[in-house]
């Protein structure tokens, strides 16, 4: 009896070596295969239903995802090798340690060449089927370690990117239109408020050249600047005072400040491939007829103290108030001081960094102002005491403002439905413009 069970224990002994001996074979026929750039081969090696996920990736990839991202990889470094180390077998599972090595000669994922040697360590698992085809493989490797092999000695990407921009906006503020061709890839377009569609470059070049003909001191002056290195986005204060010729009209001698927010898209080589540019377009034009059409000041006053708020200026939101304004804000019915006002103007502004007051109506009469915006944003900073959701925000206000004799603000009252803002914040869409209610 006793001979017996040692025997069935050899043999269930015997079957799980046999599987621990094939398992470590298939890793390394799989990877045999990979450095050969034979990823049908590779694949084969897996069930069709398989699932891989690798660290760069936020989602599980399936077999034909793997074998693109694969080949693309294999084709950056043709001298790809993975050296595996070691296997560790269990019951249709296998652990294993390896080494990949190669040297990035070849585009890889659109990017040229960097010429560096890139020797990493990694881990990986993998689960089998009854037939002892792959059904899941999970990959990890320190991608921070990656990218510093693959880019040592090369200038960081993202700061080429920025400083690419702001010399594009030097050239822009100095007139120089022959410079654009600089920054600017071929096929650039742009789309901006003025235009009615993307242009090409030649637009641009127009844009800019009328610009300076009409406002000489013209300034970018950018506030904020973001890249991942393929994208820059840009904010900032556009200003420039009219004292030449614009469209064929005559200068109004008056001095134009709009906020504006840019989307530089660049291409491997870092020029722009899109620009997408947007500013409020009516205050600009309200800014710079102002005096000319008495309600264009007006108009453009309110514009102003709408992008004092956006800005989290509260000193400058003052400059468009009598000394002695009110201001009553949603939910109080008594108004606030310029303490209280501040630290609400500044709160929303650490909030949302991107706050966008957009007027959609406005109407002027018999010295008041009624307004109506959309507010958009994103909340990536903390607010009301909460830390950043991130989550992003849109809601319709209502202010209504009553003017004193030279145009500036005595009283104003702004509201909106908090509870919009408070559902949205926790990432629920009840009340957004593109909410199903609307």
């Amino acid at each position: 009896m006793k001979t017996t069970s040692f025997l069935v224990a050899l043999v269930l002994f015997a079957i799980q070596l046999s599987f621990a001996q094939n398992y470590e074979q298939t890793i390394l026929n799989l990877y045999a295969a990979v450095d050969a750039g034979e990823f049908d081969k590779a694949a084969a090696y897996m069930t069709d239903d398989v699932k891989v996920s690798l660290p760069f990736s936020p989602q599980v990839l399936d077999k034909t995802v793997y074998k693109q991202i694969g080949s693309s990889t294999v084709a950056g470094f043709p001298d790809s090798k993975h050296q595996v180390l070691e296997v560790i077998s269990g019951k249709k599972s296998a652990a294993f340690k390896a080494i990949f090595s190669g040297t990035n000669t070849a585009s890889l994922q659109g990017n040229p060449p960097t010429g560096n040697r890139v020797e990493l360590p990694f881990l990986g698992y993998m689960k089998f089927d009854k037939k002892g085809e792959i059904t899941s493989l999970d990959i990890q490797f320190d991608v921070a370690a990656f990218n510093a092999q693959l880019m040592k000695g090369l200038p960081d990407p993202k700061a080429v990117a920025e400083k690419n921009v702001m010399e594009l906006y030097k050239a822009m503020d100095a007139g120089q239109v022959d410079k654009l061709n600089q920054y600017c890839a071929a096929g650039f377009k742009i789309s901006n408020p003025f235009l009615p569609a993307p242009a090409p470059i030649e637009a641009f070049q127009g844009i800019v050249q009328g610009q300076k003909a009409a406002f000489p001191d013209m300034k970018h002056e950018v506030l904020e600047i973001v890249s991942d290195g393929k994208n820059v986005v840009t904010s900032g204060i556009y200003s420039g005072t009219n004292t030449g010729s614009m469209m064929g009209n005559p200068p109004t001698g008056n001095k134009v400040s709009v906020s504006f927010l840019v989307l530089d898209q660049l291409d491997a080589n870092g020029k722009i491939v899109n620009r997408q540019v947007q500013f409020d377009a009516k205050s600009f034009e309200a800014q710079l007829m102002a005096g000319i059409d008495p309600k264009a000041k007006i108009e453009a006053n309110i514009r102003a103290y709408a992008a004092a708020l956006d800005e989290g200026n509260a000193e400058k939101v003052f400059k468009y108030c009598t000394a002695d304004a009110l201001q009553y804000f949603t939910g109080n019915t008594k108004p606030l001081n310029k303490v209280e006002t501040t630290a609400r103007v500044e709160a929303f502004k650490k909030g949302f960094p991107d706050i966008r007051r957009e007027f959609k109506d406005i109407v002027i009469a018999d010295g008041k102002v009624a307004a109506r915006v959309v507010v958009t944003g994103t909340n990536t900073g903390p607010f009301m005491g909460s830390p950043a959701t991130g989550n992003k925000i849109e809601f319709q206000a209502i202010g209504i403002f009553h003017l004193d004799a030279n145009g500036l603000i005595s009283k104003a009252y702004l509201e909106f439905d908090p509870a919009v803002l408070t559902n949205q914040l926790k990432g629920n869409a009840v009340g957004s413009l593109h909410s199903p209610k609307h």
